[in-house]
């Protein structure tokens, strides 16, 4: 049985629209998470979301996002 590559895309018809900004990634990372768990892949499941995780970390600490601050 040969390998087959599965490939995704995703489009955002209008990146100043939040609401589909969120719902095109809220498909994307469905798409992936449901990849891994279809072929009980948990490890990968879980890099998969440390990665992602770790990524909007460093986002927020960019952005100027502490911690130890409290939201006013």
């Amino acid at each position: 049985m040969k390998n087959s590559k599965e490939s995704i895309r995703i489009t955002i018809t209008d990146i100043d629209d939040l609401d589909k900004v969120f719902k095109a990634l809220d498909i994307f990372f469905r798409k992936i998470l449901m990849h891994y768990a279809d072929k009980n892949k948990g490890k990968e499941i879980e890099k998969f979301v440390l990665t992602i995780s770790a990524y909007f970390g460093i986002l927020l600490k960019e952005l100027g996002y502490d911690e130890g601050t409290k939201d006013e």
